[in-house]
């Protein structure tokens, strides 16, 4: 990663950038409809109560190159807060430099940070592991809605604050995301 990258941390973003990112980075690996699909999911994300969203952007050179939201996931009446990770984007021309995982990181600092006990995503064992996500079910809590693909409903526990008891109750995502045609 370059000297002259800079990160933000918080609850806002530079929404139209972040929306033209996401878009463009899965059009790039997943195809037009894909790409579109997120960026629609991105733009509502980002119009959620900003007490459910941690938004974390990288710069370089005054330009977004990558970005990541955290939105909250609530397990009915469990008082343990948890977050879900998504989406997470770089621009195609910064992937492979380390970026994601730097955007992945410091969310899940800031996460433990705010005393959030575990978060959550929905992607590849293979990438999110190295960052200590593992398979979230049966062992941390279920997924919100039936999945496409089981083995990415990944989870973490951030703390000792949170007993490794498993959440038990269906999920709950912020309106933005509570869809089945996301999962």
């Amino acid at each position: 990663m370059s000297d002259n990258l800079t990160f933000v941390i918080g609850t806002q973003g530079p929404r139209q950038e972040i929306v033209a990112l996401v878009d463009h980075a899965f059009t790039e690996s997943d195809g037009a409809e894909e790409g579109a699909l997120v960026a629609d999911l991105t733009r509502n994300l980002l119009e959620a109560a900003d007490d459910d969203r941690v938004v974390l952007t990288a710069t370089q050179d005054g330009r977004l190159i990558g970005g990541a939201i955290f939105s909250r996931l609530r397990f009915g009446g469990d008082a343990r807060g948890a977050f879900l990770l998504g989406p997470l984007a770089v621009a195609p021309r910064a992937q492979g430099k380390g970026l994601g995982g730097a955007l992945v990181t410091r969310g899940l600092d800031e996460l433990r940070r705010r005393e959030v006990h575990a978060a959550f995503t929905y992607g590849d064992l293979n990438y999110y592991g190295r960052f200590g996500f593992g398979p979230a079910d049966p062992s941390l809590g279920p997924a919100p809605f039936p999945l496409t693909h089981p083995e990415g409903w990944l989870g973490q526990w951030l703390s000792d604050i949170a007993s490794p008891m498993r959440f038990t109750s269906m999920p709950r995502c912020v309106d933005a995301l509570h869809h089945p045609r996301y999962w």
